[in-house]
């Protein structure tokens, strides 16, 4: 493939904020930023809680600065993470290793597992996500006082290709959706994530929507995700890839950008009213 593919469909940027080197965040004051972040929307929107799913690093950061924040709020039981076991047992990798670290993390915050969902469906487990963000609120109780915000945990990289479920769309707050995959796996590394976590980081796994190429080639995917969204010189791209990587990664980013361009214009909606006024 050409690398001249790689200035197609080029974003309406002004040029200054092109840079010529990718961007290196601060773990430390990033982490702060969202933590504050979540801390005041929380508060200004009066959100009585917040829940997400708990599967990889994504989560695992998003819940630690959820606790975080509501630790500063004065409501550290009121997060709540809960992991898919999608079976019977309750074992795994997220149990049995992410779990206790996040306990040691935030020991107020709450961590559940849900075994009613079998098998990789996506569309259930967002759907058991929203009935658990209510399942403690009855009739006779105040809403407000029992409900939580759901959470979103998608990334920068997903939000550009589109790699995440249209459900997914519907949850209160996305903290990390300014943030590249390789960026929070940084943040991961300067938290101490248990190892386990970043490696299946870089696995494949088709439940989650994580290919061959998005898995051996996870921050080559970043920077032409950065370069295609204006924020990234072609020629750092161009030099700091090799030509056969380069057109292999190109060619997926283009692809998933194709394939899930829907999701960014959905719902689709009339452009103007379609009733009918009888005369």
């Amino acid at each position: 493939m050409s690398t001249t593919a790689l200035n197609e469909k080029p974003p309406v940027r002004a040029l200054n904020a092109v840079k010529a080197e990718p961007r290196i965040i601060d773990p430390a004051r990033t982490f702060e930023a969202l933590v504050q972040w979540i801390a005041e929307k929380s508060a200004a929107e009066k959100a009585p809680g917040l829940v997400m799913g708990i599967s990889g690093t994504d989560s695992i950061l998003t819940y630690l600065a959820c606790a975080r924040a509501f630790e500063r709020l004065g409501k550290p039981a009121r997060v709540l993470g809960i992991h898919f076991a999608g079976g019977p047992e309750k074992s795994g990798w997220v149990i049995d290793q992410v779990f206790p670290w996040l306990k040691e993390q935030a020991p107020a915050a709450a961590l559940e597992i849900d075994v009613s969902v079998d098998g990789g469906d996506d569309q259930i487990r967002w759907g058991r996500l929203f009935s658990r963000a209510v399942k403690d609120t009855g009739k006779a109780a105040s809403l407000a006082a029992n409900y939580y915000f759901t959470v979103g945990t998608r990334n920068a990289t997903e939000e550009h290709l589109g790699t995440y479920s249209q459900l997914s769309s519907a949850v209160s707050m996305m903290p990390i959706v300014d943030l590249f995959k390789s960026e929070v796996l940084d943040l991961c590394a300067f938290l101490g994530v248990p190892d386990v976590a970043m490696r299946k980081s870089c696995e494949i796994d088709c439940d989650c929507g994580r290919f061959e190429v998005a898995a051996n080639y996870l921050r080559e995917v970043d920077l032409v995700v950065m370069q295609r969204k204006g924020l990234l010189a072609r020629s750092y791209v161009e030099k700091h890839m090799p030509a056969d990587v380069r057109a292999t990664v190109l060619e997926y980013v283009m692809e998933e950008e194709s394939r899930n361009a829907f999701r960014k214009r959905t719902p689709y909606k009339p452009d103007s009213s379609l009733a009918v006024i009888r005369a």
